[in-house]
């Protein structure tokens, strides 16, 4: 009887595992650093778009997957957080997916570590924040595209006031005429 509890209760958490992993729509993982095995909540499938015998089960898969220009930062950082004494992992980097594009990933993992401090495997939660990034990158070019405009104002000058009247943004030509600096008047009513 108590041994069938305890099946029952270890099926009940692992369903709820399941189910929750498929509600946040995060890619659960767990690395043994010792041998490199890798493996992957079921819905890695379905978030990354490959079959599951194209996932290898260690880490190269998923190193050989990281964009090019953020592999050695990403892969270097996790092995100083495994061979210090750090708990915590956190990066955020460029993954490729099945279709061929690239997916911007947020990877966060907690170092489980032995007696000895010695990191024995690492579990992690993967978010796919591609739609996050792609706004931040159109609103720093809307935003860049704004300060050319009145960095280069060909007469006069722009200036945006807060609530208070208060200067928060100058810029435009009339200052290089009158040797005054835009910044000189931030802050100023």
């Amino acid at each position: 009887t108590e041994r069938k509890q305890i099946e029952a209760s270890l099926h009940a958490s692992e369903a709820r595992y399941r189910l929750a992993t498929l509600a946040t729509q995060d890619v659960i993982w767990e690395w043994k650093p010792d041998t490199g095995d890798l493996t992957w909540a079921e819905n890695a499938y379905t978030v990354f778009g490959y079959p599951p015998e194209e996932i290898g089960p260690t880490n190269k898969w998923w190193e050989d997957h990281i964009h090019l220009e953020d592999r050695e930062r990403v892969v270097s950082k996790l092995a100083t957080a495994v061979a210090g004494s750090e708990s915590i992992w956190q990066d955020e980097y460029r993954l490729l997916l099945k279709n061929g594009t690239y997916a911007y990933i947020s990877d966060n993992g907690y170092v489980e570590r032995d007696s000895n401090g010695k990191a024995i495997r690492v579990i992690g939660a993967m978010s796919n924040i591609t739609e996050r990034k792609q706004a931040e990158e159109k609103l720093h070019a809307s935003e860049e595209r704004y300060r050319q405009l009145v960095e280069n104002f060909p007469n006069g000058s722009v200036t945006v006031y807060d609530r208070d009247l208060r200067v928060t943004f100058v810029a435009g030509s009339e200052f290089k005429e009158f040797n005054t600096r835009p910044e000189d008047l931030l802050g100023k009513k």
